[in-house]
């Protein structure tokens, strides 16, 4: 297998974007080292060859389709929605290329060899599962679609989803933490958009063990390993943290929002957001009144 340091044919059939100037300028990429990247949506006629040794990182995230990876020593393998290539500075060329009749759907990235994304420079390459496809997707699209829009608060949104990128593929390639617990942070975390879609539900540990059909003994293992909490801790957390925003930004009276969020009983509610705030309902709102009346 000898090429140039990468090749690419992409017939253009589907959608294909490369990463412009002004996306690589903007800091975060560059704090980054972001090199060139792309998002694409190919057919069977897209392919990319690489050389080993070619002084950056590569990374290839797959959000639908697949892609299939033919290495220089003889291995082959694909990735689907949910996985993600990445290959060091040190690694070997490959080929990839869309598998299958149904177009593969993709962003890939190359970052400079002394990038802090990559904790260990020297490995080969490596499949990593990540469990974020659609936040990813919809960050890379929107960051894309506003270079198009690009009025004057344009820059200031790149860098926002530049950032936010940057936070999920860190994530992604994060080995102090095993898949293990991330999967777990992300099931956790669509529990708590749950309870906060239904705030004045009272949410027995029990409810949050059906929505996660989990043990009673399991759920709090579990919640107590990610967050230092029991369950029943981190929906109060919830439902005060919303208790404040309210009082904050709402007309609405205590009486209404104890209501809210799921407390019959005002003065139960007062006690609960004072322990857990250190003040009261009625200096929360003062304190908030006085600060927008400066």
């Amino acid at each position: 297998m000898k090429y140039l340091r990468e090749i690419i044919h992409s017939p253009k059939l589907y959608e294909q974007w490369h990463f412009s100037s002004k996306l690589i300028e903007t800091s975060s990429f560059k704090t980054a080292m972001v090199r060139e990247g792309g998002y694409g949506v190919h057919d069977k006629d897209f392919w990319v060859e690489r050389t080993s040794r070619r002084n950056f990182f590569i990374i290839v995230l797959s959000f639908s389709g697949r892609g299939r990876f033919s290495m220089e020593d003889g291995t082959v393998f694909e990735i689907g929605p949910g996985q993600a290539f990445v290959s060091s500075t040190v690694g070997q060329g490959h080929r990839e290329e869309t598998f299958g009749d149904e177009p593969w759907e993709h962003l890939w990235m190359s970052f400079s060899p002394t990038s802090t994304l990559f904790p260990t420079p020297d490995f080969d390459y490596k499949v990593v599962p990540f469990d974020n496809v659609s936040t990813m997707r919809g960050l890379v699209r929107s960051m894309l679609s506003e270079e198009l829009y690009d009025d004057h608060d344009t820059p200031s949104a790149l860098e926002n989803y530049e950032h936010l990128i940057l936070i999920q593929l860190s994530r992604i390639f994060d080995t102090s933490e095993s898949y293990e617990i991330r999967n777990y942070r992300s099931k956790f975390a669509m529990l708590w958009r749950t309870v906060t879609a239904k705030m004045s539900k009272p949410w027995s540990v029990d409810d949050l063990c059906k929505e996660m059909n989990y043990s009673r003994s399991q759920l709090t293992r579990i919640c107590n390993m990610i967050y230092n909490e029991s369950p029943g801790q981190k929906v109060k957390e919830i439902k005060m943290n919303h208790a404040m925003l309210l009082l904050s930004f709402s007309l609405l009276s205590v009486g209404e929002i104890a209501d809210r969020i799921g407390y019959t009983d005002i003065s139960t509610f007062s006690s609960a957001f004072t322990k857990h705030f250190g003040m009261s309902p009625s200096e929360a709102r003062r304190k908030r009144s006085a600060m927008n009346v400066e």
